[in-house]
């Protein structure tokens, strides 16, 4: 399941780091030599396989190229149209490499094993009084009371002791209904439409496995929210910014947490449940976190994948199911709530051309995380 979104991350980490090679020279001593005559090379990162071109022109002689990806099994290679070179590369480590052409000055890879960090802060008080959020309060509204008699929300939650068993068997369901298709995007996004389309062998992006998943949630009287985690560069590039999980409120715990029903994720620190501000934050931290899932390889791949997605965080104000777009909740004539770390810019541009233009920004952890 994972493996096309982690060649997806390594290409992007590859390509970023190739064109914005440095002059930033480091020490070269009894650095392996890789020879090469043209600039196309084949880099292999565990299992990953990714072909990039070298840099031809604007070579100094004290170019470095950096290289920053998460290979889980440790082996890197390196082959040239006349070379090669293998080596393992613990996690946390940086290696040199010298690539060697007859007619250009050296050129260094420095090639890294493990993420690049980035600790976020956010303000931990403060509360804007204009903000506030909507939630079903009647699980016996119409559309809730439909979505429970069509489809077996009640008993899967009676399979549940406590609201994150609840939680976590209703998002395992959902997770198992249909196999994810990027560019399918459904009419209309309201559970019960979905859930009809899938009836005609409809596969659907990650959007919605959390509305799906959210609608469910409601309908047991979990208040739960479409979270937008979103990468640092946001507006670059035309897809591949966004992943669109869950945050559901759990009474017993008095806390938000983080689900993510596409992927079959909850995450934990110390048995306690995280939110995706908490997440980021944990593994940052390179605290011991635990997760709760069915898939086999998500331990290995989970992590690094996500990582990149946990900059801003985006909530709506109103997340009450199948109210009419005139009839939601906005704040100043904005719908969504973007939290944006201190220092950060706040985006006003989503994946060129789409502007962001409905959204108050805060740096508000207690806003952000308001009990319903």
């Amino acid at each position: 399941m994972y493996n096309n979104k982690i060649m997806k991350v390594f290409i992007s980490l590859l390509i970023t780091a190739i064109v914005a090679a440095s002059c930033n020279p480091l020490s070269k001593e009894s650095v392996p030599v890789v020879k090469y005559a043209s600039e196309n090379i084949t880099l292999k990162l565990g299992d990953q396989v990714v072909n990039v071109k070298l840099p031809s022109e604007s070579l100094t002689g004290n170019d470095t190229i950096r290289l920053s990806a998460y290979y889980y099994d440790s082996m890197f290679a390196l082959y040239t149209d006349i070379d090669f070179l293998e080596h393992k590369i613990p996690l946390d480590t940086t290696i040199l490499v010298k690539l060697i052409k007859e007619t250009h000055p050296p050129l260094v890879f420095a090639v890294k094993n493990g993420l690049d960090m980035e600790a976020l802060q956010f303000n931990q008080s403060g509360r804007n009084s204009e903000l506030r959020f909507k939630y079903d309060e009647d699980i016996n509204s119409p559309y809730l009371k439909k979505l429970r008699s069509e489809y077996p929300i009640d008993s899967l939650a009676a399979l549940g002791s406590t609201e994150l068993e609840k939680a976590r068997i209703i998002a395992t369901w959902v997770h198992g209904l249909w196999e994810y298709e990027e560019w399918n995007e459904p009419t209309n996004r309201d559970a019960l439409y979905i859930l009809e389309k899938l009836k005609e062998d409809f596969p659907l992006r990650s959007i919605e496995y959390g509305v799906v998943t959210k609608a469910c949630l409601n309908a047991i009287g979990l208040k739960s929210r479409i979270l937008s985690l979103q990468a640092k560069d946001i507006v670059k590039g035309s897809s591949g910014a966004r992943h669109v999980v869950i945050e559901v409120f759990l009474n017993e715990l008095d806390k938000w947490i983080m689900i993510d029903p596409k992927c079959d994720m909850i995450t934990f620190y110390h048995d306690i449940p995280l939110n995706a501000v908490e997440l980021q934050q944990a593994i940052t931290n390179r605290q011991d976190i635990k997760m709760l899932t069915s898939e086999e390889d998500a331990e290995e791949i989970y992590i690094p994948w996500i990582y990149s997605y946990l900059y801003y965080f985006v909530i709506p104000f109103d997340n009450r199911e199948n109210i009419p777009p005139h009839e939601r909740l906005r704040i100043n004539h904005r719908t969504n709530l973007l939290l944006v770390p201190f220092g950060a810019k706040e985006p006003t541009v989503f994946q060129e051309p789409y502007p962001i233009d409905n959204c108050i920004y805060t740096h508000s952890l207690e806003d952000f995380y308001r009990k319903p």
